[in-house]
Formats: C-alpha cells, sequence, structure tokens
C-alpha cells in the first residue's frame, strides 16, 4: 500500500483501525466525509484517503455486511503499539458522521452509531430481497446512503416484484427491475402500482390486447 500511495498511506490504515477499535469493528460514516475528516488528520489529500478505503476493500480488509468493518479486526490489537499511533494529536479518530458536528458525549456517539447501523440495515433487508441481477453493491450502498430510502421502501420493492410475477403469468408486458443503484436514485419506491392485469381494464380492452398480440405475433412470424 505504502509503495502505491506513499508512506502517508500507513497513517491512513492505522486511522482506520483506530476507528475500528472504538465501533467492535466498525466503520461508520459516508466515504465523502471519512475522506475529510482523515485527510486532515493524517496530512494528505482526501483522494488519497479514498485511493486507501478502495485498495483496503479489493484487498477485503474492509468488508461490507452490510455495514463495513475491519475484517478480523482483533487480530491487529496485538502487532500495534505506541510508537505505531500516527504522530500528530495523541487522541482517538471522532467519531464518522453524516453532519459536520460531531458528538462529544459518551451518549451521543452511541445514538450517532446506531443511526449509522439501522441505515445500513436497511440496505440490507433492501439487497436480500431485491432479485438478481441487483448489479454491484458498492454504488448501490452509496446511492442507498445518499437517498436514504425510508423503511416503507422493502414494502413497495417486494409489491412491484409480485406485479411483475403476475403480468408475467398474464402474458402482460411490465418491464423488469433495473440494477439497484438506479432504482435508488430514480427513487424507484415512489413509483405506482396499477391493479392485476385481471382488474386494470375492461374486457373490450383485454381484447383489443390480445387482437394487437396476435398482429405482432404474426408480423413476427411473417
Amino acid at each position: 500500500m505504502t509503495r502505491r500511495f506513499g508512506d502517508r498511506s500507513y497513517r491512513v490504515w492505522m486511522e482506520i483501525l483506530s476507528i475500528a477499535d472504538r465501533y467492535d469493528g466498525l466503520v461508520p460514516g459516508e466515504s465523502q466525509y471519512l475522506g475529510t475528516c482523515l485527510a486532515g488528520k493524517c496530512q494528505v489529500t482526501k483522494r488519497t484517503v479514498l485511493r486507501v478505503l478502495e485498495f483496503a476493500e479489493t484487498k477485503l480488509w474492509l468488508v461490507y455486511d452490510p455495514v463495513r468493518r475491519v475484517r478480523n479486526h482483533l487480530k491487529y490489537r496485538p502487532t500495534r503499539g505506541d510508537k505505531q499511533i500516527p504522530y500528530g494529536k495523541q487522541t482517538a479518530s471522532p467519531p464518522l458522521l453524516h453532519t459536520p458536528t460531531l458528538p462529544t458525549t459518551p451518549k451521543e456517539r452511541t445514538m450517532s452509531a446506531t443511526a449509522d447501523r439501522s441505515l445500513l440495515n436497511g440496505f440490507g433487508k433492501l439487497w436480500e430481497t431485491y432479485p438478481e441481477p441487483r448489479g454491484p453493491k458498492a454504488p448501490a450502498l452509496k446511492a442507498y446512503k445518499e437517498k436514504k430510502p425510508p423503511p416503507e421502501a422493502v414494502e413497495a420493492l417486494q409489491a412491484q416484484i409480485h406485479h411483475k410475477a403476475e403480468c408475467d403469468r398474464q402474458n402482460e408486458f411490465w418491464p423488469s427491475l433495473p440494477h439497484l443503484v438506479r432504482w435508488i436514485k430514480q427513487e424507484r419506491w415512489t413509483d405506482e402500482i396499477p391493479m392485476s392485469p385481471q382488474q386494470d381494464d375492461d374486457p373490450l380492452d383485454r381484447e383489443i390486447k390480445r387482437i394487437r398480440r396476435d398482429i405482432h405475433g404474426e408480423a413476427d412470424r411473417d
């Protein structure tokens, strides 16, 4: 890592481990805000911090399940002495939140960590519910943090999946769901779901649709 990003990247990684120590292995906070905090503390650019995070995720030093955490973080503790703490302010890294104001009391830190875990647990439920192909996970998680879908988003997704299945059974066209990152960015949980194919039109409309399908079928065969 130091060969690729420089000696100061080691300081960034040590600060990430310091944060993980405070949160039982978790590294809460959005990547952009994390980059801003650690860039000033470690005297590096924000881009360097983001590249170290990406490198750590590639090496599986950092994993999502669904909360970002340091993999096997307890193994790092015996190998870190006082002299390995990044120089500068000899204090623990501040808790990484979604707001510029950092909490100062234990109660505030506990509440912020709980809120961050709740947000990422909500993403985990959405990820498990979403049908394949879901698409890449990291961009979807980033979009989820930005949009912060309501808890009802999972129920809306389940309704959309059910409606798609009903349309397929009735041989009615209904577009497939996009990748999860696009579904979140477009706030598709707000989409209105029409009534079931058996009830959304009258007999005349169904007959017209049947004739159109027959015409398109003959055109395809020609």
